[in-house]
């Protein structure tokens, strides 16, 4: 019976495939969670310039900045202090590929943050002179584009924080470790990359069906209170008055809502 030693490699590489075929399968549910978060950041600037609310505008650009850099810096200290654990040994060929894999995670989450900041922090130079005409250099359009970027590279900084956690039970625990933990990582994956859903009183609304399995035999897998949340904004939404009975059709003074008696 093969050791454990001898297993590091098969398992940790199985572990890895594992992820690759998820990212390659995934793709229809990463590209829908990442258009409409393009298309919110899209609306949100078109608000921001229409209504000249750039106090606004800056102060959530600051935030998000803010969050970009702090990740960004934590991931260039993890990494020297990666290169600097690794420097104080001699490292076999499969050692080599646990510390290449760490540290390749780790600069392109940095990266990816990084880039998120250049995007985000020339958005604040350009929301007022965006609406000045006189000049054709920026546009709109222009402020949209790179807001929607900042988001792309956002979201790619934080997939490889989420792929960097495989990577180091490979690194700390073998490969029996790096294979457990890719295969429980994959839920947590999926329901990451759903989007989110939208019309939330609809008796058979498209958006929620991707949900059906966290509300059924998979309700265990329900980590992050899916189920919990959307009760509590389905119950808002019904008692926001006339906007329930103006988007749905449907009477907001009860939960469940009614539909109105036609007399």
């Amino acid at each position: 019976m093969p050791s454990l030693e001898q297993l590091d490699a098969p398992l940790g590489f199985a572990g890895w495939a594992i992820i690759a075929t998820y990212q390659l399968v995934s793709n229809r549910y990463t590209a829908a969670w990442s258009s409409q978060n393009a298309e919110a950041r899209a609306v949100w600037t078109r608000y921001i310039l229409e209504k000249g609310d750039y106090i606004l505008g800056v102060q959530t650009l600051r935030n998000g900045l803010t969050s970009a850099s702090f990740f960004s810096s934590a991931c260039f200290t993890t990494l020297s202090l990666l290169i600097g654990l690794a420097s104080r040994k001699t490292l076999s060929a499969l050692e080599l590929v646990k510390y290449g894999s760490t540290s390749l995670m780790l600069v392109a989450a940095a990266l990816a943050y990084l880039q998120s900041v250049r995007y985000m922090n020339t958005v604040a130079f350009l929301f007022q002179v965006a609406n000045d005409q006189r000049d054709e250099g920026t546009s709109r359009g222009t402020v949209m584009l790179l807001m929607v970027l900042s988001h792309h590279m956002w979201t790619a900084g934080e997939r490889m924080l989420y792929l960097l956690v495989p990577s180091v039970a490979w690194l700390v625990g073998g490969g029996p470790a790096m294979l457990a933990v890719s295969l429980a990582i994959l839920p947590i994956l999926y329901f990451k990359d759903l989007p989110a859903p939208t019309n939330l009183l609809a008796t058979k609304e498209p958006s929620l069906v991707p949900y059906a399995y966290l509300r059924g035999h998979f309700r265990f897998l329900d980590i992050f209170g899916f189920n919990t949340a959307l009760e509590v904004a389905q119950q808002s939404v019904a008692k926001s008055g006339d906007y329930a009975l103006q988007k749905y059709g449907l009477e907001s003074a009860q939960w469940p809502p009614q539909r109105p008696v036609e007399g």
